[in-house]
């Protein structure tokens, strides 16, 4: 029995040196290095305890350990990598080097066994059992070393699953088996060694020649080294935008690792994220996610924006499934949503400045008057007012919202624009106009529609300028059809005219003009309510009285 296992060990040397070979030959990937790496550890291993087996002396069979030592704790750091790494989850690098880190410390322990009880508390020598060997009582670090080997088994058979359950495919479960089998061969060879049920023989040897046997299996039978298929597996797995492949019962066969990120992402949210991606494809939708930045060695989250396309994939006129793909656009997103936000911002910026200088003007046309602008304040003033009591009544839901109030305010200082060609002989005079004068002062709105059309047409939007055009052709229009210029009536008079109406006499009505005095609150109020039906619109008007002390406030204050 001995020297049975003697040769088999024997045999099992040759056989690692053959594997290394035969993967040195490959083409270079980092499933040819990890691989490398492994079958060289176990060839390691494997040496080391053949010399311990068949060593005479306690010294030799020691020196043995320290060789088999030389490579033994990296073994399972080595198949654990390449495990993950198969099932497309990686590892961090602080994980790495802490895993790395611990697997030299049990080495050095070992290294240096005589000078320390921390891996082996006791060594002794025995001519009993099968064959010499050496006894070894465990100490503190070495019940560690196997509570972390039984970490890495656990972990990797849960990536395994985890793995063979987001590829719904047959290729891959046969591959996901072989990986199972391999840490099945571990956890067996672990426990024959510990339980002591092998005579003293090492079982952990054997079992990661196993190991590497299964690994040989996976590397012929799929093809792990086709250097064709590994640069377009490297590709495809380091791409940008995620790649989805279905069979022909769409369900899924493949997913690189942009797409696997992506996936599990939406299942924190969706109970189905493949529907989900789907759904979103068929609505013409975009996919936004938060994906976490592998390059880095922290936790850095980014706001990713991805455009789906669904393919169907045909050999020989026969559909063998699709694919899906997801187009990462997050630059090209928020850079379109930057240039939007920065050229409504700079339009604003210059409709602004417009207004402004259209209200100066205004102003300045006013000043001529002898109005000084105070008019166009307190019009503003007055309409602001009226159209936010207009906002709380049902009867003018239909037309009135925040965003018309607003502009109808801010448009109520250009009624009067037109001003500008009136001449000052007739603005400025203190006496009655006479009929041809009175003629020209009407021609005020038509002009002031005529200046907005030219400054304001296709710079403003089409709504404001509507309004603004209205109201300073239609604001001298009468609810009953005796007004200026075009003798309109009733609703046909726009609505923002027909409050503009309104605030307009009540100033002129209050205010102080080089040719008279400004009537009082009563006088001005029973005007209106006297001019209700006839020269205003009767809902506006009792609007306008109603809130008539919050328009007098606005009054005293600008007078």
């Amino acid at each position: 029995m001995y020297y049975t296992l003697l040769i088999l060990q024997c045999l099992g040397i040759v056989f690692m040196f053959y594997e290394l070979i035969h993967i040195s030959r490959q083409h270079p990937s980092k499933f040819q290095t990890l691989l490398l790496l492994l079958v060289g550890s176990i060839l390691i291993n494997n040496f080391g305890y053949t010399l311990e087996i068949a060593a005479s002396t306690k010294e030799t069979a020691l020196m043995g350990v320290r060789m088999s030592y030389l490579a033994k704790p990296y073994i399972l750091y080595l198949m654990y990598i390449f495990v993950m790494e198969y099932c497309g989850f990686s590892v961090p690098r602080w994980a790495k080097r802490i895993l790395f880190s611990l697997a030299s410390f049990i080495s050095v322990l070992v290294m240096t066994c005589d000078y320390n009880t921390l891996f082996y508390s006791h060594i002794s020598y025995t001519t009993s059992g099968l064959f010499p060997h050496l006894i070894l009582s465990h100490g503190l670090i070495y019940k560690l070393y196997t509570a972390f080997f039984a970490f890495y088994i656990i972990h990797m058979f849960f990536a395994c699953i985890r793995f063979s359950a987001l590829h719904n495919s047959r290729l891959i479960h046969r591959q996901v088996l072989l990986l199972i089998l391999m840490l099945v061969s571990c956890i067996l060879g672990l426990l024959a060694f510990l339980f002591n049920l092998t005579g003293g023989y090492d079982s952990t040897v054997p079992a990661y020649i196993i190991c590497t046997i299964l690994l040989e299996q996976l590397i012929k039978r799929y093809k792990l080294f086709d250097s064709i298929k590994l640069a377009k597996e490297e590709a495809v797995e380091h791409m940008k935008d995620g790649l989805i492949v279905l069979d022909y019962d769409n369900q899924i066969t493949y997913t690189n690792d942009r797409a696997q990120h992506l996936l599990m992402f939406a299942a924190k949210t969706h109970p189905d994220p493949l529907d989900f991606i789907r759904e979103q494809i068929k609505a013409g939708e975009l996919i936004f996610v938060t994906t976490r930045d592998a390059s880095t060695h922290h936790e850095v989250y980014e706001k990713c924006v991805y455009e789906g396309s669904l393919r169907e994939i045909y050999h020989d006129d026969i559909k063998h499934g699709s694919m899906i793909i997801l187009t990462e656009i997050t630059d090209r997103y928020y850079y379109t949503e930057r240039l939007q936000t920065d050229v409504a911002r700079k339009t604003k910026k210059v409709i602004a400045m417009q207004r402004s200088l259209i209200g100066s003007f205004a102003t300045i046309i006013e000043a001529r008057d002898g109005v000084t602008g105070l008019h166009i304040k307190n019009t503003g003033n007055f309409v602001n007012v009226l159209t936010q009591a207009m906002l709380k009544d049902a009867r003018f839901s239909s037309q009135m919202t925040n965003e018309y109030a607003e502009m109808v305010t801010d448009a109520a200082h250009l009624h009067d624009i037109g001003k500008i060609s009136i001449p000052d002989s007739i603005l400025q005079k203190k006496g009655k106009l006479t009929d041809e004068e009175f003629a020209i002062m009407k021609m005020h709105p038509v002009e002031g529609a005529r200046i907005l059309d030219e400054t304001l047409k296709g710079v403003e939007s089409d709504e404001y300028f509507q309004i603004a055009h209205d109201m300073a052709l239609y604001h001298h229009e009468k609810y009953d059809g005796t007004g200026y210029p075009d003798g309109l009536s009733g609703d046909s008079i726009p609505l923002s005219a027909r409050i503009m109406a309104v605030a307009d006499v009540y100033d002129a009505l209050r205010s102080t003009r080089h040719y008279k005095e400004g009537f009082s609150k009563e006088k001005s109020i029973a005007i209106l309510k006297e001019s209700r039906g006839t020269h205003f619109d009767p809902v506006i008007t009792d609007i306008f009285l109603a809130h008539i002390e919050e328009i007098e406030n606005v009054f005293e204050i600008h007078k």
